[in-house]
């Protein structure tokens, strides 16, 4: 299966034009080799340079939304305590799907990471093959995108961390098996 639709079929529906377009890249990569210009070679230049700015920019406003969340997720699990137990274990239960859905975000998140890595991996190597001798390799870039916003996996573990962290405040399997455990003077409450 070529690329651009292993790109397509995997990607989040929400989320599908942050992607990097790689489909329109790789055409416009095919109608440079046919007519060569440096003029070309610079606008495909600036287009992928776009497309990555893109990734990058929904990845650290994701990001940021996430911590948020995190954050308020957190200041309400804290505050358990103070209500009365019956209105805990109702507290505790809305808390629970917030970080379902959060470690779900967190996963879509990764994954989007992931596949965009892969298409500038990808787009980059085509690059090098359909204009070898025409223009200087691009492969050798992929080491400056190392840095990328949208490749810093340390973000994304950091807020599982955090996720996890939320979780352990209410007793919760952190490896995300939300059967909660409501701790109210040494009682469990089911």
């Amino acid at each position: 299966m070529k690329f651009g639709k292993t790109l397509e079929r995997h990607q989040i529906a929400e989320w599908a034009d942050h992607y990097i377009s790689y489909k329109p890249l790789n055409k416009e990569l095919k109608a440079i080799a046919e007519d060569p210009t440096e003029q070309k070679f610079k606008a495909w230049d600036d287009k992928l340079e776009l497309e990555l700015s893109k990734v990058n920019k929904f990845f650290t406003q994701e990001t940021r939304r996430l911590e948020e969340q995190i954050t308020a997720t957190r200041s309400d699990a804290s505050e358990i305590a103070i209500h009365p137990p019956a209105e805990q274990e109702v507290r505790a239960r809305s808390i629970e799907k917030v970080l379902a859905v959060l470690l779900a975000r967190l996963d879509n998140l990764a994954d989007f990471s992931s596949l965009n890595w892969v298409a500038c991996y990808k787009i980059l190597k085509k690059h090098d093959k359909v204009l070898k001798g025409l223009a200087p390799s691009k492969l050798q870039d992929l080491e400056l995108y190392k840095n990328a916003p949208f490749h810093n996996q340390t973000a994304i573990e950091s807020l599982r961390e955090d996720v996890t962290a939320v979780s352990e405040v209410l007793g919760v399997d952190p490896e995300g098996n939300f059967d909660w455990i409501i701790r109210n003077k040494g009682q469990t409450a089911g």
